[in-house]
């Protein structure tokens, strides 16, 4: 209840300088707790680097939305800080499985979780298809929206599910509905997700986007929801960010995957993707996060230690090459 009022009080502050609710983002200074998420060795980022290349960038690897744009029957989800999550994912993922990233036995998995054939990470287009509803629901998705640190640091832990196994069924009319209970059966696949594929999100500012594209996956950022559009493309706007989307690209405009139809759109190269307000000062920041692995770590550092404090274990990346300094913890 607490956290509720708090949520509640936030908003109004953000709402008496300008700030929108529309499509399901809070805004929020960038969390202290960021590189929780993040902050690792990526062993794939070499590939990952020749193999964008090659291609041109990510726009062949996402997966596209057909039937799960937010907003559908009269109701609004507000889950778009949990689809532009699984936009950059889906990306992601495609891109490890068609170059064979993943081991075998994992791509398999992810073709066949149950082993009873029942359901597939995989939609009938070939593309990996992840659910909305399962992280937006996990996430505790409100009809104010969501803080994405709140969606990032569930999906790091829940893991990710089939769209198939978790999708926006049919007599999901109304919002209790949608945002019905998940299943432990739904729940314990995510997990086997989780150790099958462990992947991590860290926090970046615009000048490291074009980086992170080249280098690393999508980038998940903020944009203004009541944008407008002149000759195709989203013009720029100061506004506080309200909607979350995926930058799959950043050669010539900003090229983004959204969770409302037209799902692919184009934003001028200026535009500024406000993420967060300081509360005191006003003062805005801009910044996304992206996708990183940890698996096969580079044998020269010693990726992981656990640190017991109030008997929980935390997880620390310790760079041995930089005399054990602890580069974060997540």
């Amino acid at each position: 209840m607490f956290k509720k009022i708090l949520e509640f009080i936030k908003i109004l502050i953000l709402k008496s300088r300008g700030y929108k609710a529309f499509d399901g983002y809070i805004p929020e200074k960038p969390p202290k707790k960021a590189l929780m998420f993040g902050g690792v060795v990526d062993p794939k980022r070499k590939r990952i680097m020749e193999i964008i290349k090659e291609r041109d960038g990510w726009k062949s690897f996402l997966s596209i939305f057909i039937d799960e744009q937010q907003r559908q029957k009269g109701l609004e989800t507000m889950r778009c800080t949990t689809q532009g999550l699984i936009a950059m994912a889906q990306a992601l993922f495609n891109l490890c499985v068609e170059y064979k990233l993943f081991s075998k036995s994992n791509i398999e998995w992810l073709r066949n979780p149950l082993k009873d054939n029942s359901y597939s990470y995989f939609d009938k287009n070939g593309k990996i298809n992840f659910s909305e509803r399962h992280i937006a629901r996990l996430s505790f998705t409100s009809k104010n929206g969501n803080l994405d640190s709140k969606v990032l640091a569930t999906a790091h832990h829940y893991g990710l599910v089939p769209e198939s196994m978790c999708k926006w069924e049919d007599w999901m009319d109304s919002w209790n509905e949608y945002y019905t209970d998940i299943t432990q059966a739904v729940i314990n696949v995510g997990y086997e997700f989780k150790k099958r594929f462990p992947f991590f999100f860290k926090l970046i500012y615009v000048p490291e986007f074009e980086e992170a594209l080249e280098t690393t996956s999508p980038v998940g950022t903020y944009v203004y929801g009541g944008y407008v559009i002149r000759n195709g493309v989203v013009q720029y706007s100061d506004r506080m960010s309200n909607h979350k989307i995926c930058l799959y690209d950043r050669s010539d405009l900003n090229d983004i995957q959204d969770s409302y139809k037209p799902f692919l759109k184009k934003f001028v190269k200026n535009y500024p993707f406000y993420a967060g307000q300081s509360m005191y000062t006003g003062k805005k920041y801009s910044y996304g996060y992206k996708i990183t692995f940890l698996e096969n770590i580079i044998i020269k550092k010693k990726m992981i230690k656990v640190i017991k404090q109030n008997n929980q274990a935390e997880y620390y990346a310790i760079d041995e090459e930089a005399g054990g300094k602890v580069m974060s913890n997540f």
